[in-house]
C-alpha cells in the first residue's frame, strides 16, 4: 500500500516519539493515501516560502502481521469517536481513518462533543452522531502508524519537494 506524507521537515527516519498527540488517534506518524491531501498538508505547514521547502514523502507499508483499525468511510463510528476522545490506541499498529478539519465545521462539531462529554451533557450522542455523518461524507483519510513493528513495515521510496 502507497502512503503519502506531507511535510516541510528534513528527514529520512521516523520518529515516534515527537509528541503529536493533539492529533485525532494520538502520538504517531500521520501519512495519507492521497497524494493531494499530503500536498495540501505540505504547503499547509510552510510558515515562511524562504526557508520552508514542502515536500511530499512516498512511503510503501506491508500490513501482513499488524493489527489494523480502519475507520475510514462507512467504518466511522462510535469506536473511532471513542478513540479520538480518549486517544486510548494501545491495542492498534496502525488507525486508518477520517481527518477532522483543523480549521472547518468538522472540528467545530469534534469541540462541540469533547465539551459535551466532559460536562456530561445530555445532545452528547446527537452531536457525536453528526460528526460521524459528516464524517462520512466530507472528510480526507490518514493512517497512523502507531507501533516501531508497524514502522519496521514502513519503507521511504522517493521524497518529491514542491
Amino acid at each position: 500500500m502507497l502512503l503519502y506524507h506531507g511535510t516541510t521537515a528534513e528527514f529520512k527516519e521516523v520518529d515516534l516519539s515527537i509528541d503529536n498527540s493533539y492529533n485525532e488517534f494520538g502520538k504517531g506518524f500521520y501519512l495519507s493515501t492521497d497524494y493531494d491531501v499530503a500536498k495540501h498538508k505540505a504547503t499547509y505547514l510552510m510558515k515562511s516560502p524562504a526557508t520552508d521547502i514542502p515536500r511530499i514523502m512516498t512511503f510503501e507499508v506491508d500490513l501482513s502481521g499488524l493489527k489494523i483499525q480502519n475507520f475510514n468511510g462507512e467504518y466511522v463510528n462510535k469506536e473511532w469517536l471513542e478513540i479520538v476522545y480518549s486517544k486510548n490506541t494501545a491495542d492498534y499498529d496502525i488507525i486508518w481513518g477520517k481527518v477532522v478539519d483543523e480549521l472547518g465545521i468538522n472540528n467545530e462539531y469534534l469541540s462541540k462533543y469533547i465539551l459535551a462529554r466532559r460536562k456530561n451533557e445530555s445532545d452528547v450522542e446527537t452531536i457525536g452522531e453528526d460528526l460521524i455523518e459528516l464524517l462520512k461524507k466530507e472528510s480526507e483519510d490518514q493512517v497512523c502508524i502507531k507501533t516501531e513493528l508497524a514502522l519496521k513495515n514502513l519503507k521511504l521510496l522517493d521524497i518529491k519537494l514542491l
